[in-house]
């Protein structure tokens, strides 16, 4: 969730013409297009899984209908407002504000490692990393060659795992240089 925040919190300074800080974001394993965490909280619910895999469903869907008012259908401006990313969006929603900004993805994409894990019947759709790699095309379509998606293998599944710190912190000091 936080590096949620931290591209919503981007966004919003962006948005705002705030930016006079701000070189670049990264995030690891976010999850930032509501409309997609909900329908997969709805298909967690329903998978032949028990345990923990439906009790995220049940959670997820329950946060959003109280925190939004509703489902992605009944209260679609909710969930374009406060999403990161919104791949239903032509313009990416929120995500249109980061065009020119150095922003770096990471994640694990390792689906079976969590079908063996949690639930057989989990789709790629039903992990963060669907959202990551949607949003750095968005990003290469519409013109930020300062966008990268990392996609790890075999690093573990919890998110502080997943990331290079040295690669990580390279890349920050890098664009702490610029302009």
């Amino acid at each position: 969730s936080g590096g949620a925040i931290a591209v919503g919190y981007a966004e919003y300074l962006l948005a705002t013409d705030m930016q006079t800080m701000l070189k670049g974001i990264f995030s690891i394993d976010a999850p930032l297009d509501l409309s997609r965490v909900y329908s997969s909280a709805e298909r967690k619910i329903k998978y032949s899984c028990q345990g923990l895999i439906m009790k995220e469903g049940y959670s997820i869907k329950n946060t959003l209908d109280k925190t939004l008012g509703g489902s992605p259908e009944s209260k679609p401006e909710q969930y374009l407002k406060y999403s990161s990313y919104s791949a239903k969006e032509e313009d990416g929603g929120n995500a249109k504000f980061l065009k020119n900004i150095p922003i770096k993805l990471y994640s694990e994409p390792d689906l079976d490692f969590v079908r063996n894990t949690y639930c057989s019947d989990l789709e790629f759709k039903d992990i963060n990393a669907f959202d990551l790699e949607n949003l750095n095309k968005f990003f290469l379509r519409i013109g930020n060659k300062n966008s990268q998606y990392i996609a790890t293998k075999n690093k573990g599944f919890h998110s502080w795992n997943i990331v290079d710190a040295d690669d990580c912190k390279d890349w920050i000091l890098r664009i702490n240089s610029l302009n």
